[in-house]
């Protein structure tokens, strides 16, 4: 047997289990009519200790007042995580769920629209389940492979700007050099070692060399920039 939420909450508030007989709980509205009217609880007839007891007054008493606390702090029926995410394979409008009997969704559209009526469609939520629960597994090992593939990339775009950058520092190393060869020269014209014709030649082709030396440097910067920045893009 199944029990909904309807039977489970007409047992809770059922006095017979608590020992006790309820009678008198409709009232005729009319003389010789068949119509009845339920009363309030206050005009029952009860008769007390009429048969065995299966809970005490004590346990009866608290499931009532926790029942009026729900009821008075707005107690809602749970909303399935599910709600307004499954669609109908047919018609493709939200399945609704039932949690009477056994819990499932089914859609309700074909009742609604019978302009597109088909065949009864519904899902328990025991078979629905493991598919949500793969879909998911499959969601998060796409999402494993993307981080990996992503750092990846990462590492390929960390090795061209780590090359990009020794070689701009080998570039600029190269530069000081220069510089270092520049002053030695001018010493040597200084001391009398070179003569003044050989210095000037020397240090045409040391400038020279600076300007392009200068020149890739600078390109070189822009590049390291431009590889950084990409790496910082990326995920």
């Amino acid at each position: 047997m199944i029990w909904d939420n309807a039977t489970v909450m007409r047992m809770l508030r059922n006095e017979s289990y608590m020992g006790t007989y309820v009678y008198h709980k409709y009232e005729q509205t009319a003389v010789g009519g068949g119509a009845k009217k339920v009363l309030d609880p206050e005009k029952w007839k009860r008769v007390p200790n009429n048969h065995p007891a299966i809970i005490s007054d004590a346990d009866f008493e608290w499931v009532q007042n926790r029942l009026a606390q729900n009821k008075k702090h707005g107690f809602r029926k749970p909303v399935h995580p599910l709600s307004r995410k499954v669609e109908c394979g047919l018609c493709h409008h939200n399945m609704r769920h039932e949690s009477s009997g056994y819990p499932k969704f089914t859609c309700a559209h074909m009742y609604l629209d019978k302009g597109n009526w088909h065949e009864r469609n519904n899902i328990r939520d025991k078979d629905l389940e493991p598919i949500v629960l793969a879909a998911i597994q499959k969601q998060l090992d796409l999402r494993v492979s993307s981080a990996e593939i992503c750092e990846e990339r990462r590492q390929v775009q960390q090795e061209k700007v780590d090359a990009a950058e020794n070689r701009l520092r080998d570039m600029r190393l190269s530069l000081e050099r220069l510089h270092g060869d520049q002053m030695e020269e001018f010493e040597a014209y200084k001391d009398g070692t070179t003569d003044k014709e050989t210095f000037l030649q020397q240090k045409t082709l040391y400038d020279q060399l600076e300007i392009k030396l200068n020149e890739g440097i600078q390109k070189q910067t822009v590049v390291v920039k431009a590889l950084d920045k990409e790496l910082d893009a990326m995920p």
